[in-house]
């Protein structure tokens, strides 16, 4: 039986996250929590195996709260809350730096009635607790210095030694499940001025994808904005694939989004992106695929490494779930495997092929 400890200051949304957890046969709510402070006691007091919680809690915010609760007893976490604008959408993945597993978003009355949207916000739960603890100690998480990544050997012998392109058209990037802290960490090191425009397909709920490119773009030196269709990219700029739309680029640099069946259950798919690169870029291109459940991107790293790309999988260690990653693997589809920190350490070290000359 998997016990639950729900953690919101509104007693309605309590008694909701209630109904639905205490109707699967498998689940149980063992206590709720209306403030930081008493999530963290609860969890002290009841171990249970997974918490819900918001981020927006008085008395500690739902930040202060997932911080202490891996400190002191390290619990599976899945954030339930409102499609984060503002300081929601800060505090909401910032909950995801600091250990929690999932964002979803907070069911209304109407999902009592519906069994396939009840079944699924179920499986998402059972999910996050099957994930388990993420340790924030690990170097998955940590955003650094850009200084601490830059390469202390002349670039062309570090590139000579690790088989890095001294430049590329772009960059892609594929994540799912624990994604959102190894994005920023890969991409934090890079200089708004020199790299290569990036692109980035993260699996998330559609009404959370404009809160992560907005805590994205306030905690990178580079511009951040959702991809558009018709959008031609910019070398130094970021680009977020819009939530249940696949993206792909053509041979131009031109941005295209696709409303096509879902591919590993996921729209948009890491593989779509990854499959339009390997077409269109060849070996002026860069694959790297982070942590996530499923086999998305595996396949479409392999096709970019097939066709003279530059293509790095993260490593099992650092991995929220390795997923994606391992399946990868298996296809021998990475040049190279490293933690986030050291995928930081490479691509600062690529810098942006002008598209006069990577057109055609």
């Amino acid at each position: 039986m998997l016990r639950v400890l729900v953690a919101d200051d509104s007693q309605v949304m309590q008694q909701l996250l209630r109904e639905l957890i205490d109707a699967e046969h498998d689940m149980i709510v063992v206590g709720t929590a209306a403030t930081g402070r008493e999530l963290v006691a609860e969890v002290e007091r009841l171990r249970p195996d997974l918490v819900t919680m918001d981020v927006v809690m008085p008395d500690g915010d739902g930040i202060a709260a997932a911080q202490r609760i891996m400190a002191q007893r390290p619990t599976p976490i899945a954030v339930i809350t409102a499609a984060p604008i503002g300081t929601g959408s800060s505090l909401t993945f910032d909950a995801l730096s600091s250990g929690a597993v999932e964002v979803l978003a907070k069911p209304g009355r109407k999902i009592l009635d519906d069994a396939r949207e009840r079944a699924s916000f179920a499986r998402q739960l059972r999910h996050v607790a099957e994930v388990g603890v993420i340790d924030i100690r690990n170097p998955r998480a940590p955003k650094p210095d850009p200084a601490s990544v830059r390469p202390s050997a002349p670039p062309c012998v570090v590139s000579q030694a690790h088989g890095v392109p001294v430049s590329a058209a772009l960059i892609a990037v594929g994540a799912s499940t624990g994604g959102p802290p190894c994005i920023r960490t890969v991409l934090s090191a890079l200089d708004p001025a020199s790299a290569p425009p990036v692109l980035v397909v993260q699996h998330m709920s559609r009404e959370f994808v404009p809160g992560f490119a907005a805590w994205l773009r306030d905690t990178l030196p580079l511009p951040v904005e959702i991809a558009r269709e018709g959008t031609a990219i910019d070398a130094g700029h970021v680009y977020v694939a819009q939530g249940d739309r696949h993206l792909t680029v053509d041979a131009a640099g031109v941005l295209h989004e696709g409303c096509g069946p879902a591919l590993h259950h996921q729209r948009p798919a890491v593989d779509v992106l990854f499959q339009s690169i390997a077409e269109h870029h060849g070996a002026r291109a860069v694959g790297v695929l982070l942590t996530g459940i499923g086999a998305d991107g595996a396949r479409g790293l392999r096709a970019m490494r097939d066709g003279g790309a530059f293509t790095v999988a993260q490593d099992e260690a650092s991995c929220t779930v390795f997923g994606m990653p391992q399946v990868a693997g298996e296809l021998d589809a990475a040049v190279v495997t490293a933690n986030p920190v050291g995928i930081a350490w490479l691509l600062r070290q690529i810098t942006a092929l002008p598209w006069s000359r990577a057109a055609g």
